[in-house]
């Protein structure tokens, strides 16, 4: 029986011992590693009230820019009418020059019914927005056969929505060629809007 309790004496002066070395690890912990961490996140706390207010201010900007820029859109693009669109096509034809898109044919097309129908939809949304100024607009779809390197077609497509002019890429389709891997044939639906 004595052995037992020599035993538990021993037990419980180790339980005791670790108890002691927790609380002083603890102690250390609070009184030095807690300190330095408080401290680096009081020196945070006024950067990220900074960057809170420089992303606020940068968003309220952004929103201005895409307000603003979206008004100047559409004042700088200009309005075609049916005698100038053969004017239009050489510059299209100049910008896939430039672009080092070989155009092989432009034609005027009808957009086929499926393609119709899905503008419809969207057209009734927009034209009641902008009614007036889509009664004064008739659209006509124009056809390009394209061959060339794909990066070079996204250089020509984004000349081509980036001029002044309203012009919309409608449909774009683009297959290899099966002598050369690298190029590639494609054929875009340009929609542009002419006033009547």
């Amino acid at each position: 029986m004595e052995a037992i309790l020599e035993k538990f004496k021993i037990d419980n002066q180790k339980i005791i011992l670790i108890c002691v070395l927790f609380v002083i690890i603890a102690y250390l912990d609070c009184a030095f590693l807690l300190k330095i961490q408080l401290s680096n996140i009081k020196a945070v706390k006024p950067k990220i009230a900074k960057l809170k207010v420089d992303i606020n201010a940068f968003n309220k900007s952004l929103a201005e820019s895409k307000k603003t820029g979206q008004q100047q859109n559409l004042s700088y693009l200009r309005m075609l009418s049916i005698d100038q669109v053969p004017m239009l096509l050489e510059e299209i034809s100049n910008m896939a020059k430039s672009n080092n898109v070989m155009l092989m044919q432009v034609r005027q097309v009808k957009e086929t019914k499926k393609k119709e129908e899905k503008q419809v939809q969207k057209q009734a949304q927009s034209q009641a927005k902008d009614k007036e100024q889509s009664n004064n607009l008739v659209p006509l779809y124009i056809a390009l056969d394209l061959s060339g390197i794909y990066h070079d077609f996204g250089k020509f497509i984004n000349s081509i929505e980036n001029s002044d002019k309203f012009i919309a890429v409608q449909d774009m389709n683009i297959k290899s060629q099966v002598a050369d891997p690298q190029l590639q044939n494609a054929n875009l639906l340009l929609k542009i809007y002419v006033r009547k």
